[in-house]
């Protein structure tokens, strides 16, 4: 087990997480997240290589939890996983530790925490931050996830009530959430998580309350930066605390386990799904949007246009001050942007609201192709 420090709060509590794998595979961590991070860019890994790095390296999977300071069973449960993973000895423990790498956060929100607040101390909800980065505590979360990038990410929380909430989610889904994302949400460990409930007897519910829509969340933010499987996890908070800690508890080790049992297939469909959104760049094809909800009906579609490049105006236009910031949040999470050195003439350039013309994109303005692995966040 290796611990660290990823950051600070804003009172200057450390930010801690925790890397736990089999002693053989922990001196050469950062070697198994190189290779995981080669699985991101089909571009300069082959076919041959993915299916190597999918047979022999582990995959790297987190769980965080207590961002809502006030919602301490994911932060407790955590440790409980922790614990299990590095002190245990039987067979399905030891296969954990070989099949994965699992990161711990236990609580995303010390000052909250202590606090026994929602927000930080800065009085901000994190858990609206994933993209815009405006709070240390998230902020330095993103870097600590783009350098061990996950496979799956479960974002522990409480709510009101005595049951249970995880994944399917209820509609609506993002468009640009791959399906190869919500295959194993929706279809991996969603069910694992189901059958594990319903065997123990416990109460839960899904595709109710919580969507997978907002580019803001500890959920479709991961899902879409790092194609994990990103999820919200919601257990009442109206049970007692040993409830609350133990079916937190069940919830996180059964989906370290379900990614264990899966890690050769999931890390092989990882690789896919970025080579499947650098073709859809290429195209200029934006995922269709869906419904997954039963009753749902579809009210639109997304617009039918090939969109295979964006331009943002230089920062020095006054209608656009914050174009500088927004390209800063864009590299932030691996989306490639180039600066054009020189006018460039487009015969199919449209202005948002207007009809596609010819026109000229001046010098400097900042250029974002589609045909990037980063497809589904540019």
């Amino acid at each position: 087990m290796e611990n660290g420090v990823y950051g600070t709060s804003w009172l200057g509590r450390p930010l801690i997480y925790s890397l736990v794998t089999d002693e053989d595979q922990l001196p050469n961590v950062a070697a198994i997240a190189a290779d995981q991070q080669r699985l991101r860019d089909p571009r300069r890994t082959t076919p041959e290589e993915a299916t190597r790095i999918a047979a022999e390296n582990p995959a790297i999977a987190w769980y965080a939890a207590n961002v809502h300071g006030g919602e301490e069973s994911g932060g407790d449960a955590s440790l409980q996983i922790l614990y299990e993973l590095a002190a245990r000895i039987d067979c399905e423990a030891e296969e954990m530790l070989r099949e994965l790498v699992v990161g711990i956060i236990p609580t995303q929100n010390p000052d909250g925490r202590d606090l026994n607040t929602r927000q930080n101390a800065y009085g901000f909800d994190m858990n609206r931050d994933w993209f815009a980065r405006t709070q240390p505590e998230i902020d330095a979360e993103m870097d600590l996830l783009r350098k061990y990038p996950p496979v799956v990410f479960v974002d522990a929380h409480e709510n009101n009530g005595t049951s249970y909430f995880f994944p399917p989610n209820a509609d609506p889904v993002h468009h640009e959430i791959s399906e190869q994302n919500i295959d194993w949400i929706y279809y991996i460990y969603g069910p694992a998580l189901a059958a594990e409930f319903q065997q123990r007897g416990w109460r839960y519910y899904n595709q109710d309350g919580y969507d997978f829509f907002a580019m803001e969340y500890g959920d479709t933010v991961p899902t879409t930066v790092f194609m994990s499987a990103g999820m919200t996890f919601e257990k009442g908070n109206n049970d007692t605390a040993y409830d609350r800690w133990l079916e937190q508890w069940v919830a996180g080790w059964t989906t370290l386990e379900t990614a264990a049992e899966n890690r050769e297939e999931i890390l092989r469909e990882y690789y896919e799904a970025y080579v499947t959104a650098l073709e859809e760049g290429e195209a200029g094809e934006l995922e269709p949007n869906r419904t997954y909800q039963p009753g749902q009906e579809l009210d639109q579609q997304v617009p039918n246009l090939a969109i295979r490049h964006y331009f943002l105006p230089p920062e020095t236009s006054r209608a656009h001050p914050e174009t500088a910031t927004l390209v800063e949040r864009l590299l932030d999470t691996d989306v490639e942007v180039y600066r054009l050195e020189r006018n460039l003439s487009v015969p199919d350039l449209q202005f948002y609201g207007r009809t596609p013309s010819a026109g000229t994109v001046p010098a400097g303005s900042f250029w974002i192709p589609m045909a990037q692995p980063q497809k589904h966040c540019s």
